[in-house]
């Protein structure tokens, strides 16, 4: 009796693991970056100095003295110009960031 109700405990749980795989495995697509929209410009910027990402704050800092501009961020501080200037480069870093991920990719079926 046991080994029957272990079988059909083994069959129930087959089908929801078959689903979870397809689900896992659905790939995300790159999102198309619009270079001229600053707000979404500025909330990438913004994503990884709110996840406290050391490595990104230290970068936008720099850049920051460099340009001569502040670091802090507020609604329109900064032009979507230069917010590209720092993005453009720190584009490969940016897409390995677990913080980004939901602004930089769309699952495969939506926009």
């Amino acid at each position: 009796p046991h080994a029957g109700a272990e079988k059909a405990a083994s069959n129930t749980t087959a089908p929801a693991k078959s689903a979870a795989s397809k689900t896992v495995t659905s790939k995300p697509v790159r999102r198309k970056i619009d270079w001229t929209n600053g707000s979404y410009l500025m909330r990438l910027v913004r994503r990884g100095i709110r996840a406290a990402d050391e490595e990104w704050c230290a970068k936008w800092n720099t850049f920051c003295e460099a340009k001569k501009i502040a670091a802090e961020l507020g609604q329109g501080s900064h032009e979507s110009t230069m917010l590209k200037e720092f993005l453009e480069p720190n584009m490969t870093m940016i897409y390995a960031k677990h913080w980004a991920r939901d602004l930089l990719y769309r699952s495969g079926g939506s926009q």
